[in-house]
């Protein structure tokens, strides 16, 4: 019994770490809207980072006239065009991810409308 005490409040310290930052909470469903529309667009910042930095990395490897200055293996090709295809697929299913988000947003709004031309 003691032991399981010690074990929860060591448990419990180490959670405290991690609580979120106190923010305001969104009140209204408008403003739950608006946050995840917010956290979509965010993304999409960062996506649009990713994808500018493969497409650097694609043209320093090919080099600016696709002479490949630094005479890569066809082996060495095979696994540069893996990895960046694995990219590209991995930013692929976020912006699936992104586009559940803004359609369960457009759903949201939706009810809203509803439920205020029932009123």
């Amino acid at each position: 019994m003691v032991q399981q005490d010690a074990v929860s409040s060591r448990d419990a310290r180490a959670l405290a770490k991690y609580k979120l930052p106190n923010e305001k909470r969104p009140s209204t469903r408008g403003d739950v809207l608006l946050e995840m529309l917010e956290a979509v667009a965010s993304q999409e910042t960062a996506i649009s980072h990713f994808l500018h930095a493969e497409a650097m990395k694609i043209q320093a490897f090919t080099g600016p006239d696709g002479e490949f200055p630094t005479a890569p293996s066809n082996q060495q090709i095979n696994e540069f065009q893996t990895s960046v295809t694995r990219m590209i697929e991995s930013l692929a299913d976020i912006q699936r991810l992104m586009l559940r988000t803004v359609e369960c947003a457009q759903s949201l709004l939706n009810d809203r409308e509803r439920a205020d031309d029932d009123e």
